[in-house]
């Protein structure tokens, strides 16, 4: 699994091709709580204007697992955000797979 240290307010984007098969899967171990998104790369202008966007949001996790049966958000190119928004720096694990 990727490690990254997320800076405080500050966001790492993620760029990820369409699925291509049925689920999705995303893995996340942070050692404080993070914001995480997902975010189809055509909407990122709307998720940096806190605007309403097509993806998902995950807010406050620590640890955190989710599979998906792939929706729209998946058809085409998207980002995984992971985002901190405390004063501190967060150690993250994160992993993206297909099953």
């Amino acid at each position: 699994m990727p490690l990254a240290t997320l800076k405080p307010h500050n966001y790492l984007k993620v760029l990820y091709s369409r699925a291509k098969r049925g689920k999705l899967g995303i893995d996340i171990d942070a050692d404080r709580a993070i914001d995480l998104y997902t975010v189809p790369v055509d909407q990122l202008a709307k998720w940096r204007g806190r605007q309403s966007f097509t993806g998902s949001s995950f807010l406050r996790r620590r640890n955190f697992h989710v599979e998906y049966n792939t929706g729209p958000e998946f058809h085409g190119d998207w980002y995984l955000i992971l985002e901190n928004v405390s004063d501190e720096p967060i150690d993250v694990e994160y992993d993206v797979f297909e099953k």
